[in-house]
Protein backbone atom coordinates (compact mmCIF):
# COMPACT_ATOMS: atom_id res chain seq x y z
CA UNK A 1 0.00 0.00 0.00
CA UNK A 2 1.40 3.63 -1.28
CA UNK A 3 2.24 5.94 2.01
CA UNK A 4 -0.57 8.24 2.51
CA UNK A 5 0.13 11.92 1.41
CA UNK A 6 1.98 13.58 4.49
CA UNK A 7 -0.87 16.25 4.62
CA UNK A 8 -3.22 13.88 4.76
CA UNK A 9 -1.62 12.01 7.32
CA UNK A 10 -1.34 14.78 9.42
CA UNK A 11 -5.20 15.12 8.88
CA UNK A 12 -5.90 12.10 9.74
CA UNK A 13 -3.66 12.39 13.36
CA UNK A 14 -5.94 15.16 14.14
CA UNK A 15 -9.20 13.25 13.40
CA UNK A 16 -8.39 10.47 16.06
CA UNK A 17 -6.87 13.07 18.30
CA UNK A 18 -3.60 11.87 18.44
CA UNK A 19 -0.72 14.58 18.03
CA UNK A 20 -0.18 16.51 15.22
CA UNK A 21 2.79 18.65 15.76
CA UNK A 22 3.41 21.06 12.48
CA UNK A 23 6.43 19.92 10.26
CA UNK A 24 9.24 22.25 10.66
CA UNK A 25 9.84 21.63 6.99
CA UNK A 26 6.29 23.58 6.35
CA UNK A 27 7.38 26.61 7.22
CA UNK A 28 6.24 28.52 3.74
CA UNK A 29 3.03 29.96 2.85
CA UNK A 30 2.40 27.57 -0.06
CA UNK A 31 2.78 24.98 2.45
CA UNK A 32 -0.10 26.44 4.78
CA UNK A 33 -2.23 26.47 2.08
CA UNK A 34 -1.88 23.25 0.94
CA UNK A 35 -3.23 22.24 3.86
CA UNK A 36 -6.63 24.45 3.63
CA UNK A 37 -6.90 23.10 0.35
CA UNK A 38 -6.59 19.93 1.46
CA UNK A 39 -9.10 20.22 4.59
CA UNK A 40 -11.62 21.56 1.82
CA UNK A 41 -11.35 18.54 -0.40
CA UNK A 42 -11.96 16.37 2.86
CA UNK A 43 -14.58 18.35 4.09
CA UNK A 44 -12.55 18.21 7.77
CA UNK A 45 -11.62 22.33 8.88
CA UNK A 46 -14.24 22.31 11.63
CA UNK A 47 -13.38 18.55 13.14
CA UNK A 48 -9.39 19.32 12.51
CA UNK A 49 -9.64 22.52 14.28
CA UNK A 50 -8.90 21.62 17.81
CA UNK A 51 -5.55 19.97 16.86
CA UNK A 52 -4.58 23.30 15.68
CA UNK A 53 -3.78 25.08 18.58
CA UNK A 54 -0.11 24.99 17.75
CA UNK A 55 -0.29 25.53 14.00
CA UNK A 56 0.83 28.44 12.18
CA UNK A 57 -1.55 31.42 13.11
CA UNK A 58 -2.50 31.95 9.99
CA UNK A 59 -3.98 27.92 9.31
CA UNK A 60 -5.64 28.36 12.90
CA UNK A 61 -7.52 31.60 11.63
CA UNK A 62 -8.45 30.49 8.57
CA UNK A 63 -9.95 27.12 9.67
CA UNK A 64 -11.48 29.25 12.73
CA UNK A 65 -13.22 31.19 10.07
CA UNK A 66 -14.98 28.24 7.70
CA UNK A 67 -16.11 26.65 11.36
CA UNK A 68 -18.07 30.04 12.02
CA UNK A 69 -19.45 30.00 8.60
CA UNK A 70 -20.31 26.23 8.91
CA UNK A 71 -21.95 26.99 11.92
CA UNK A 72 -24.21 30.24 10.30
CA UNK A 73 -24.87 28.08 7.56
CA UNK A 74 -25.67 25.19 9.42
CA UNK A 75 -28.64 27.37 11.92
CA UNK A 76 -29.73 28.48 8.81
CA UNK A 77 -30.34 25.06 6.66
CA UNK A 78 -31.87 23.64 9.88
CA UNK A 79 -34.79 26.40 9.84
CA UNK A 80 -35.42 25.77 6.26
CA UNK A 81 -35.48 21.93 7.32
CA UNK A 82 -37.64 21.85 10.02
CA UNK A 83 -39.93 23.89 7.35
CA UNK A 84 -39.90 21.34 5.32
CA UNK A 85 -40.64 19.05 7.19
CA UNK A 86 -43.64 20.41 8.30
CA UNK A 87 -44.82 21.17 4.90
CA UNK A 88 -44.43 17.09 4.38
CA UNK A 89 -45.62 16.28 7.54
CA UNK A 90 -48.77 18.38 6.42
CA UNK A 91 -48.86 16.69 3.12
CA UNK A 92 -48.93 12.84 4.58
CA UNK A 93 -45.26 12.13 2.58
CA UNK A 94 -43.24 9.94 4.95
CA UNK A 95 -39.35 10.64 3.92
CA UNK A 96 -35.79 9.67 5.78
CA UNK A 97 -32.44 11.79 5.67
CA UNK A 98 -29.84 10.23 4.00
CA UNK A 99 -25.85 10.59 4.48
CA UNK A 100 -24.53 14.28 5.55
CA UNK A 101 -27.76 15.57 7.61
CA UNK A 102 -28.54 12.50 9.58
CA UNK A 103 -24.94 12.12 10.70
CA UNK A 104 -24.79 15.88 11.47
CA UNK A 105 -27.20 14.99 13.94
CA UNK A 106 -26.92 11.84 15.27
CA UNK A 107 -23.10 10.73 15.21
CA UNK A 108 -21.54 14.43 15.87
CA UNK A 109 -21.23 16.07 18.75
CA UNK A 110 -22.34 19.32 16.61
CA UNK A 111 -24.22 19.08 13.70
CA UNK A 112 -21.86 21.64 12.09
CA UNK A 113 -18.66 19.58 12.49
CA UNK A 114 -20.34 17.84 9.30
CA UNK A 115 -19.50 19.96 6.23
CA UNK A 116 -22.11 19.65 3.99
CA UNK A 117 -23.41 21.54 0.59
CA UNK A 118 -26.69 20.19 0.73
CA UNK A 119 -29.27 17.68 2.20
CA UNK A 120 -30.10 14.20 1.02
CA UNK A 121 -33.91 13.85 1.45
CA UNK A 122 -35.83 9.91 0.75
CA UNK A 123 -39.14 9.18 -0.08
CA UNK A 124 -41.35 6.92 -1.34
CA UNK A 125 -42.07 7.13 -5.33
CA UNK A 126 -45.45 7.36 -4.63
CA UNK A 127 -45.45 10.48 -2.52
CA UNK A 128 -42.96 12.31 -5.40
CA UNK A 129 -45.40 15.09 -6.10
CA UNK A 130 -46.63 15.66 -1.86
CA UNK A 131 -42.48 16.16 -1.61
CA UNK A 132 -42.16 18.38 -4.45
CA UNK A 133 -45.03 20.67 -3.83
CA UNK A 134 -44.26 20.43 0.10
CA UNK A 135 -40.39 21.88 -1.09
CA UNK A 136 -41.90 24.67 -3.33
CA UNK A 137 -44.11 25.66 0.04
CA UNK A 138 -41.04 25.76 1.96
CA UNK A 139 -39.50 28.20 -1.26
CA UNK A 140 -37.39 25.89 -2.65
CA UNK A 141 -37.07 26.43 -6.29
CA UNK A 142 -37.93 23.59 -8.41
CA UNK A 143 -35.46 22.48 -11.14
CA UNK A 144 -35.65 23.06 -14.45
CA UNK A 145 -36.11 19.55 -15.74
CA UNK A 146 -37.73 16.46 -14.94
CA UNK A 147 -35.65 13.61 -13.20
CA UNK A 148 -37.94 11.39 -13.20
CA UNK A 149 -38.86 11.17 -16.67
CA UNK A 150 -35.42 11.92 -18.04
CA UNK A 151 -34.80 8.61 -15.64
CA UNK A 152 -32.91 10.14 -12.85
CA UNK A 153 -33.48 9.03 -9.32
CA UNK A 154 -33.00 12.13 -7.33
CA UNK A 155 -33.00 16.01 -8.16
CA UNK A 156 -32.10 19.18 -6.46
CA UNK A 157 -34.30 21.91 -4.85
CA UNK A 158 -32.21 25.29 -3.98
CA UNK A 159 -33.27 28.26 -2.30
CA UNK A 160 -30.41 31.16 -1.50
CA UNK A 161 -30.44 32.88 1.89
CA UNK A 162 -28.25 35.81 3.12
CA UNK A 163 -25.35 34.79 0.62
CA UNK A 164 -26.57 31.31 1.62
CA UNK A 165 -27.38 28.20 -0.81
CA UNK A 166 -29.65 25.59 1.32
CA UNK A 167 -29.85 22.90 -1.81
CA UNK A 168 -32.16 19.65 -0.80
CA UNK A 169 -31.24 16.30 -2.97
CA UNK A 170 -34.73 14.68 -3.35
CA UNK A 171 -34.40 10.69 -3.66
CA UNK A 172 -36.54 8.23 -4.18
CA UNK A 173 -34.27 5.74 -4.51
CA UNK A 174 -31.52 5.08 -2.04
CA UNK A 175 -29.02 5.21 -4.67
CA UNK A 176 -28.85 7.28 -8.09
CA UNK A 177 -28.28 4.29 -10.38
CA UNK A 178 -31.10 1.45 -10.80
CA UNK A 179 -28.81 -1.24 -10.49
CA UNK A 180 -28.32 -0.88 -7.08
CA UNK A 181 -31.77 -0.86 -6.17
CA UNK A 182 -32.16 -4.31 -5.10
CA UNK A 183 -29.56 -3.49 -1.98
CA UNK A 184 -31.42 -1.36 -0.03
CA UNK A 185 -34.74 -0.83 -1.43
CA UNK A 186 -36.37 2.80 -0.49
CA UNK A 187 -39.70 1.30 0.62
CA UNK A 188 -37.78 -1.10 3.03
CA UNK A 189 -35.95 1.54 4.23
CA UNK A 190 -38.66 3.80 4.78
CA UNK A 191 -40.27 0.87 6.59
CA UNK A 192 -37.67 0.46 8.80
CA UNK A 193 -36.56 4.51 9.26
CA UNK A 194 -35.51 5.33 13.09
CA UNK A 195 -36.38 8.96 14.41
CA UNK A 196 -33.56 11.71 14.41
CA UNK A 197 -34.54 13.61 17.16
CA UNK A 198 -31.20 15.79 17.14
CA UNK A 199 -33.24 17.78 13.96
CA UNK A 200 -36.70 17.27 15.22
CA UNK A 201 -39.32 15.13 16.34
CA UNK A 202 -40.61 14.30 12.96
CA UNK A 203 -37.05 13.65 10.97
CA UNK A 204 -36.29 10.47 10.35
CA UNK A 205 -32.76 8.51 9.14
CA UNK A 206 -31.81 5.25 8.14
CA UNK A 207 -32.04 2.56 10.40
CA UNK A 208 -28.37 1.95 11.61
CA UNK A 209 -27.02 -1.05 9.97
CA UNK A 210 -28.58 -0.32 6.39
CA UNK A 211 -26.99 3.37 7.14
CA UNK A 212 -23.96 1.66 7.52
CA UNK A 213 -24.41 -0.31 4.17
CA UNK A 214 -25.51 2.84 2.29
CA UNK A 215 -22.21 4.79 3.62
CA UNK A 216 -20.22 2.01 2.17
CA UNK A 217 -21.33 1.43 -0.80
CA UNK A 218 -21.91 5.04 -1.64
CA UNK A 219 -18.05 6.20 -0.85
CA UNK A 220 -17.12 3.68 -3.65
CA UNK A 221 -19.16 4.34 -5.57
CA UNK A 222 -17.12 7.69 -6.25
CA UNK A 223 -14.62 6.10 -7.73
CA UNK A 224 -16.37 6.16 -10.99
CA UNK A 225 -18.93 8.88 -10.50
CA UNK A 226 -17.81 12.32 -9.92
CA UNK A 227 -17.56 13.90 -6.40
CA UNK A 228 -17.82 17.97 -6.76
CA UNK A 229 -15.57 20.46 -4.57
CA UNK A 230 -14.39 23.75 -4.74
CA UNK A 231 -16.41 23.62 -8.67
CA UNK A 232 -14.46 20.60 -9.54
CA UNK A 233 -15.18 17.18 -10.26
CA UNK A 234 -13.14 14.47 -8.55
CA UNK A 235 -12.83 10.53 -8.49
CA UNK A 236 -12.41 8.07 -5.49
CA UNK A 237 -12.97 7.24 -2.29
CA UNK A 238 -10.32 8.58 -0.19
CA UNK A 239 -12.31 11.74 1.46
CA UNK A 240 -11.57 11.79 5.09
CA UNK A 241 -14.91 12.90 5.99
CA UNK A 242 -16.64 9.73 5.21
CA UNK A 243 -14.17 7.93 6.58
CA UNK A 244 -15.04 9.61 9.95
CA UNK A 245 -18.43 9.07 9.32
CA UNK A 246 -17.96 5.49 9.10
CA UNK A 247 -16.19 5.39 11.67
CA UNK A 248 -18.50 7.29 14.06
CA UNK A 249 -21.62 5.21 12.90
CA UNK A 250 -19.61 1.48 13.29
CA UNK A 251 -18.82 2.87 17.15
CA UNK A 252 -22.01 2.53 17.86
CA UNK A 253 -22.85 -1.12 17.31
CA UNK A 254 -21.98 -3.75 19.94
Amino acid sequence: MASPDPIDALLGAALRAEPAPWPEAWSSDAAEAALLEHADYHGVASLVLPAAAEWPAPVREALRSRAMLRAAWELQHRARLLALLAELEARGAASLFLKGTALAYSVYDQPAQRQRADSDLLVAKSDIEAARAALAAAGFARPEADAQASGALQESWTVVEAGFHHTIDLHWAVFNTPRLAAVLPAEACLAAAVPLPALAPTARMLEPAQFLLHLCVHRNLHRTAPYFSGGRAWFGADRLIWAKDIALLAARFD
